[in-house]
């Protein structure tokens, strides 16, 4: 009886090796890789309720999760007064509708700006144009993110001349 179980685990565990063997030879599985899952930094006590004027709003004054961002050379805004290079949206459901006012295209790319991933982009528009649909819907857990133009313009990025905004999920 004993000689059945052993004769049954080798065979298993070379059938199991095999198929390991042959996902890994195919490209399916990468032995070793371990999946990341990218989560932001959790959010400090100061910022999980977001500041006055912080939060697009409607007109009859509630909040929105669906924000415009306009494109124009040299910046990113979101229409909040005072303007703002930062600004909170409740999450997790969230659309971006990014419109351009350039004659030039621009990239709109959305980024972690803190936790495991932080600088990893999560979503990105190439060649932004205010003739295209433009409208990106994400789920965000709360944290900080990061939206910006990574094109070459001369020496310096689109981002380093000032295109670039931060988002609060709360």
């Amino acid at each position: 009886m004993s000689n059945i179980i052993t004769i049954v685990t080798v065979l298993v565990v070379r059938i199991a090796a095999a198929l390991l063997g042959w996902l890994a030879f195919t490209g399916k599985v990468k032995i070793g890789d371990v999946q990341k899952v990218c989560q932001p930094a959790p959010l400090p006590a100061d910022m999980a309720q977001p500041p006055p004027g912080t939060v697009p709003k409607d007109t009859l004054g509630a909040s929105l999760n669906r924000v415009t961002i306009t494109v124009d050379d040299g910046r990113f805004a979101v229409i909040l007064l005072p303007l703002s290079k930062t600004f909170y949206v409740k999450g997790p459901a969230i659309t971006l509708v990014v419109n351009s006012v350039s004659r030039y295209p621009h990239n709109f790319v959305v980024a972690y700006n803190s936790g495991n991933c932080k600088g990893e982009e999560i979503r990105r528009l190439n060649d932004v144009l205010g003739t295209v649909d433009n409208t990106i819907r994400l789920s965000l857990t709360p944290g900080e993110y990061l939206l910006y133009c990574d094109l070459k313009d001369g020496a310096r990025t689109h981002r380093e001349k000032g295109e670039e905004l931060k988002m609060v999920v709360y």
